[in-house]
């Protein structure tokens, strides 16, 4: 099988990650805070980043697509983001790059974040343009 990439596609997860770290921050729900009470939040020791893990190969279509990226802090904090690919529901094979539109395309995410103060995860999804164009928004739900 030969694996057709849409470039301009491909380098979509730099935006995206962007998108969700910036919603986790306007949110107050990102390492950087402890909550002692569940309303007060206050400042981890250090947010600097330790160390970044990009996994790879989870997907049979393109082995090759960024999986999950695991980011540690210097103050042992953890934030796990795992990205869903394909277009739910996937578009017909009238669609061009419908292959890579319905295999590899970025359609969602989880991000977890264990710190001292626990675990939290939020899950999202990307709001396209027509379903699988251009990222318009993404619309997060924080589950714990």
């Amino acid at each position: 099988m030969t694996v057709l990439r849409n470039y301009l596609n491909t380098n979509d997860i730099f935006p995206i990650l962007e998108l969700i770290k910036r919603e986790i921050r306007k949110n107050d729900y990102d390492i950087n805070r402890v909550y002692v009470d569940t309303d007060t939040p206050a400042p981890v020791e250090t947010d600097e980043v330790e160390s970044i893990e990009v996994l790879r190969g989870g997907n049979t279509y393109d082995p090759e697509v960024i999986d999950s990226v695991i980011v540690t802090y210097v103050g042992g904090g953890m934030e796990t983001i795992t990205l869903l690919r394909g277009a739910n529901p996937p578009v017909p094979n009238t669609v061009p790059d419908y292959e890579f539109i319905n295999n590899v395309m970025i359609s969602g995410f989880q991000v977890t974040v264990n710190s001292q103060a626990g675990s939290r995860t939020v899950q999202g999804e990307v709001i396209r343009e027509n379903g699988y164009g251009k990222v318009s928004r993404i619309q997060m739900t924080y589950v714990s």
